[in-house]
């Protein structure tokens, strides 16, 4: 009698989430810790409450403030479900891009253990970044996790990279107060009520492990906008710059120039030479200025 014996080879095709991916990939967010951006980190602790499975030794508070080291040992860990409060002096401020960063000590671009982010003016009341999980399954010890599955939460990224987070998604222009509150693995939902699956079960260091957070509102230097013409032709004013394409401009306008600057136009680049005709009628003694948008 023969034994026939079928061997079935099942290919499986990892399709990438629709959210940026990890730090070693094109299109990521991640932050790298020297990133010219920074202008400073936390400078002290309001609380912390530790969660289940976490050892003494993981429990340095001091690990979280100043700068990440990025490596596996100079954290402090939250444990599951447990949470940290961090001040932050200057405030971070709501400017153009991301205005802050969570860094987490994270071994491999998949090993990716999450917190919620809130923020706070006062340190009382906070206010969560929304969030998205598309992780369908549960996520063993040492499992698998895609950054691009993950929207809104903090550890998307390898250690030494940080997750980004901008206060307009809040509509706040300032936070004093950041809190991470660990994710538990196949517990904890997202914002859409659905279940968040991160690397269960952990012990010893449990659950999210923070080596730092950065403010990203240093000013970096502009770019120059090279002005071709600025004339009076009848009742209008006509200013033409030389651009660059897909690049987006603001046309602004003041009093005295000692007045905060009024946005009138705000316009995505189409030709190498842009220009625009403002109507004097209505405007008394008037300055104007163009200047690029970071992207």
């Amino acid at each position: 009698m023969k034994t026939l014996i079928y061997y079935f080879l099942l290919i499986v095709t990892l399709q990438a989430g629709p959210y940026a991916p990890a730090a070693n990939q094109e299109g990521t967010r991640a932050v790298e810790r020297a990133d010219e951006r920074v202008s400073h980190w936390a400078s002290r602790i309001l609380s912390y409450t530790p969660g289940e499975e976490v050892d003494a030794m993981w429990q340095n508070t001091s690990e979280a403030l100043g700068e990440a080291q990025g490596n596996a040992f100079q954290v402090v860990s939250l444990g599951r479900g447990g949470e940290i409060v961090l001040e932050f002096d200057p405030p971070i401020q709501d400017r153009a891009g991301d205005d802050f960063a969570v860094f987490e000590n994270s071994f491999a671009h998949t090993f990716l253990e999450f917190a919620f982010v809130e923020v706070s003016v006062d340190g009382i009341n906070f206010e969560r970044f929304t969030n998205d999980s598309l992780t369908q399954m549960p996520v063993g010890e040492f499992g698998r996790v895609e950054a691009s599955d993950v929207s809104g939460l903090a550890g998307k990224y390898l250690g030494g990279f940080g997750t980004p987070f901008n206060l307009a998604d809040l509509n706040m222009t300032t936070a004093r107060f950041v809190k991470l509150i660990d994710v538990i693995g196949g517990v904890s939902l997202d914002s859409s009520g659905d279940v968040i699956y991160d690397p269960w079960p952990t012990a010893g260091s449990a659950g999210f492990d923070l080596d730092g957070i950065a403010v990203l509102n240093r000013d970096l230097p502009r770019k120059r906008v090279e002005i071709l013409s600025a004339e009076i032709q009848g009742d209008d004013y006509t200013l033409a710059w030389r651009a660059e394409i897909d690049r987006e401009y603001v046309i602004e306008t003041s009093s005295d120039l000692k007045q905060a600057w009024t946005e009138l136009e705000r316009r995505k680049a189409t030709e190498e030479e842009e220009d625009i005709k403002i109507a004097l009628s209505g405007h008394s003694l008037r300055f104007f200025r163009v200047r690029s948008v970071e992207p």
